[in-house]
């Protein structure tokens, strides 16, 4: 005897009224009205079935519903990962702007292009591209940009950064080399651009921005590790060897083309290991830090249990049709 098609919806509907996000599986016309009264609809067929739901798989069986949901919680940390990217590199670097200007200088034009248009545009792009992990984890990805562990993993990286942009123009203006902008402003007529605060707060930004890629690019247990990503893997090593390359010995045209300060090589060493530093810190706080202090707070304020917290709600609604 077959199902009734309003029973089918019903039986939905009561899981949804538990507050639990339901999936739908359907292969006929009798199916149309539980697979559109479902959050998830999976026809598995190309008939009628497949008008109502949202989604079509080629799989004629349930276990497509695995596939789905690899795809659907790595595409989720995806999207959240570009969105703490593009939200820490907006603030950091007007930031960084705004101590220039305060310096009496700004950034070249072509730092802005280099920044912009290759730097964060290349990372965003392809760590966008990393695969979802094959084995469904119990775990569930964040579904709230306001949750704990996102603001805590921006705001802290951001201050973080921003004290870094500090610390490294007090400290190039406490150098020998160092020329102040004053000095320059009455050779030059005016408003300069280059300068040493420009050059440093240049160099911390290049490396900033590969680390923020870095610590945001959350692999397992929702998506391959990042090095399983070639094209990410190929963009952080062309990005990172030419920004190593223009620290401690750029080539003439490069220096002149972005208005870098000459500096003296002791001093690019120590910048070079500075900004590994804080790139391995900045990984080491998005990964552990931030981790671990989620756990804790979920634990300590909203009184969940571990199997409370990474259960997984989402019910499956399996319909085989009896003829």
């Amino acid at each position: 005897q077959e199902t009734d098609p309003d029973e089918k919806a019903r039986l939905v509907n009561l899981y949804k009224e538990r507050d639990l996000v339901t999936g739908m599986c359907g292969d006929g016309a009798n199916d149309c009205a539980a697979l559109r009264a479902a959050d998830v609809g999976v026809s598995l067929s190309d008939t009628e079935a497949s008008i109502a739901a949202p989604f079509t798989s080629k799989i004629q069986d349930i276990s497509c519903i695995i596939k789905l949901l690899a795809e659907g919680r790595a595409a989720l940390t995806t999207s959240f990962q570009i969105f703490k990217f593009i939200v820490f590199y907006s603030i950091a670097q007007c930031f960084m702007v705004g101590l220039l200007y305060y310096c009496g200088s700004d950034m070249t034009d072509y730092e802005y292009i280099y920044n912009d248009v290759i730097l964060s545009f290349l990372l965003a792009l392809t760590f966008s591209k990393t695969k979802p992990n094959k084995n469904l984890s119990v775990l569930r990805p964040s579904v709230s940009l306001v949750s704990f562990s996102v603001l805590t993993s921006i705001v802290g990286q951001i201050l973080m950064q921003c004290a870094i942009f500090v610390i490294v123009v007090q400290v190039v203006k406490q150098e020998p080399f160092y020329k102040p902008i004053k000095e320059e402003q009455e050779e030059n007529f005016g408003h300069i651009v280059g300068s040493f605060e420009n050059t440093v707060a240049f160099y911390t930004s290049n490396f900033q921005l590969v680390a923020a890629s870095l610590a945001f690019s959350v692999g397992k247990p929702f998506r391959v590790p990042f090095y399983k990503n070639i094209y990410f893997l190929l963009a952080l090593v062309l990005l990172s060897t030419y920004n190593i390359w223009i620290l401690v010995c750029p080539d003439k045209y490069s220096q002149d083309i972005l208005m870098l300060r000459d500096l003296p090589q002791e001093f690019r060493l120590k910048m070079l290991i500075v900004n590994s530093l804080n790139l391995l810190f900045m990984i080491f706080y998005d990964q552990v830090i931030v981790k671990k202090c989620t756990w804790y707070w979920a634990v300590s304020y909203t009184h969940l249990t571990l199997p409370t917290i990474y259960s997984v709600q989402i019910s499956v609604v399996a319909v085989s049709l009896k003829k």
